[in-house]
């Protein structure tokens, strides 16, 4: 009678429970319990708190009655709250103890197991884990410049995944028709590269294969995987498409052998960044395969490896990234001119990915965080003797490049010494270490990038050598500051956001547009490094499922935004309007910075404490309304 009003509904469970615990009625009081949780949990997070208490002490008295289907029903309604609150590891590890509760010939109890997997399976693969700067992610980085044959990458990538992945079984499979082509496989008997297995059953008829979407299995029927089970039994098995690549899949399962618990959010989502860094590398792998019979392909698919990591739709930016497609094939030096953190760096590392030297080595330097002496024997290495501490022989950083590219970062704080070196390298292709009285080789690509407004006002001042500048500059990329590409801002943001909340594991509901308006309206000093730097401070200081609001930013953000809008007040409303506005902003900033602490703020405004409390009173001041504007 009461289905139509929860808050009835629950009062009268909750007096029911009571009489029902006073009577002594176990049995019926936890009956009881689970219809509240149940009710409770198609609620708010506040009730499904209160939910999951209900259930919990549900299970525990039908399992002091020795009554484990009982126990078993709460728990399967317990797994589902989880999964409404986010919490599938809890979920999982609830639906699995209630599997060996429940009685198996009760098919409603049946049905319900089987929605909730599939519901806590579905869960496993929403999301992703950044894992860049992880060792696995480092070493199948190694294995793309080992010079090893593809198959010998593909067994070697193979192995470091079911080594970071706690996997038993690990294979590349490509769809071709009604059959599967294995290009690699590690710890499953008997199967090969470039053999051929029947298609599973359940990738037959549920849209696994068409759709290109990842799926997670708990519990796998025995005939579900058809040859791939090759004589096991995995426990759990997720399969990832491998975009780029076309029908390509990675499969990875746990057997019920080896005793691996079935695996977490967390390391589907590993499995998940891990599969896209293992596609990428297949598809370099194979482009440099097919580098010599097609030219256009391999620059096509290089270059979106390359470029992947640089985020615009400004006009400018993008003719710059066209720029250097037509640049990466050739041995030019370039010159990147910019401020500091416009992604200078970035596009060396373009440059370098998407030309044939992109299997040698890319090796940064900062010229300007070294003093000339050390950066001379640092670059071009030294031999023994050359200086006092100079106990052997040691290769610079230069040598170091050989066969790839250095890029010398802020080439305009070298001294003459170390440029009139660079001439020499750039003239005749060869170095001489400190100390050495010979020269050596070099095969090297040389990118050089300042910060300086115009490196042509260093040369005329005597600061930079006039030949060494021409022959930097065969060919110069000036990247635009961001305040010159606004319409970047927003995307950036975004990408930022989904970065370093994916990397922290905290969801983030979004950026508010007074955010965002802020964010396109600041200056931005830094460039893009102080974005990243702004988003991630945000995400950091942020609830689990809160939208980035102004609270969140950074002082000194706020106050120059704020200021921008002070002068647009200025130019559209009269001066008495203009002063009152500046005044209230000043004095919001005042206790903003000194949270609210009116005797301090009132000191630095040069104000009476009881004057500031009036300006507060007459402006309609509040703190959390403020804070919120």
């Amino acid at each position: 009678a009461c289905a139509s009003d929860r808050a009835k509904a629950r009062t009268l469970l909750e007096q029911a429970a009571a009489e029902l615990g006073a009577l002594g009625d176990r049995n019926n009081r936890s009956k009881v319990l689970r219809s509240l949780g149940r009710l409770l949990g198609a609620g708010n997070r506040q009730e499904q708190v209160a939910s999951l208490e209900y259930l919990e002490e549900s299970e525990r008295l039908a399992r002091d009655l020795g009554l484990r289907h009982n126990a078993g029903l709460a728990l399967l309604e317990a797994a589902s709250v989880d999964l409404a609150r986010g919490n599938v590891d809890a979920a999982q590890v609830r639906v699995r103890a209630a599997q060996s509760d429940l009685d198996r010939e009760d098919g409603a109890a049946a049905a319900r197991v089987a929605e909730i997997l599939a519901q806590t399976e579905a869960a496993l693969v929403q999301g992703t884990a950044n894992s860049h700067g992880s060792a696995a992610t480092s070493d199948l980085e190694d294995l793309l410049t080992s010079g090893r044959s593809a198959g010998q990458q593909v067994d070697e990538m193979l192995s470091l995944l079911a080594e970071a992945t706690l996997c038993d079984g690990v294979a590349v499979l490509e769809k071709d028709g009604a059959k599967l082509n294995v290009l690699g496989s590690h710890g499953i008997p008997g199967l090969t590269g470039r053999a051929e297995v029947s298609i599973p059953a359940f990738a037959e008829g549920d849209g696994t294969w068409a759709t290109a979407t990842a799926r997670v299995c708990l519990d796998p029927p025995a005939d579900w995987l058809g040859s791939l089970a090759r004589g096991r039994t995995p426990a759990s098995v997720v399969l990832l498409p491998l975009a780029p690549l076309v029908s390509t899949w990675l499969y990875l399962d746990r057997s019920r052998e080896a005793g691996r618990p079935a695996p977490k959010q967390a390391e589907v989502n590993f499995c998940i960044a891990l599969g896209r860094q293992l596609a990428n590398l297949l598809a370099a792998s194979r482009l440099r395969e097919r580098a010599s019979k097609n030219m256009a392909l391999r620059e096509d698919l290089m270059q979106r490896v390359a470029l992947a990591d640089i985020v615009t739709q400004n006009a400018e930016m993008l003719e710059i990234l066209r720029l250097v497609g037509k640049i990466s094939d050739s041995q030019m030096t370039v010159l990147l001119q910019g401020e500091t953190g416009t992604g200078k760096k970035l596009i060396a590392q373009a440059i370098h990915l998407s030309s044939p030297r992109a299997g040698g080595p890319f090796v940064t330097v900062d010229c300007a965080a070294l003093p000339e002496g050390l950066l001379e024997s640092e670059l071009f290495g030294y031999v023994k003797g050359a200086f006092t501490g100079a106990a052997s022989d040691r290769k610079g950083l230069l040598e170091e490049a050989h066969g790839g590219t250095i890029f010398l970062d802020e080439i305009d704080k070298t001294g003459s010494t170390v440029q009139r070196r660079f001439l020499h390298l750039l003239d005749s292709g060869e170095i001489r270490p400190v100390g050495a009285t010979s020269y050596r080789p070099l095969d090297v690509r040389v990118l050089c990038a300042t910060s300086s407004k115009d490196l042509r006002a260093e040369v005329q001042g005597g600061h930079f050598l006039k030949d060494l500048y021409y022959r930097l500059n065969d060919i110069c990329i000036s990247i635009p500051p961001l305040r010159e590409r606004r319409e970047d801002i927003p995307l950036l943001t975004e990408y930022f956001l989904t970065v370093y909340s994916e990397h922290v594991k905290k969801p983030i509901a979004g950026v508010s547009r007074r955010v965002l308006r802020r964010l396109v309206d600041f200056e931005w000093p830094g460039n893009v490094r102080e974005l990243e730097k702004v988003v991630k401070r945000a995400i950091t200081l942020a609830e689990p499922d809160e939208t980035i609001d102004l609270h969140l930013l950074p002082p000194e953000l706020l106050s120059a935004t704020e200021s921008v809008a002070r002068a647009q007040e200025v130019r559209e409303g009269g001066l008495r309007e203009s002063v009152i506005a500046y005044e209230r902003a000043a004095i919001v900033r005042a206790l903003d910075r000194f949270h609210w602490n009116k005797s301090r703020a009132a000191a630095y405004l040069g104000l009476s404490r009881k004057g500031l409390k009036n300006k507060i009173q007459r402006y309609g001041l509040d703190r959390r309304r403020t804070r919120a504007q």
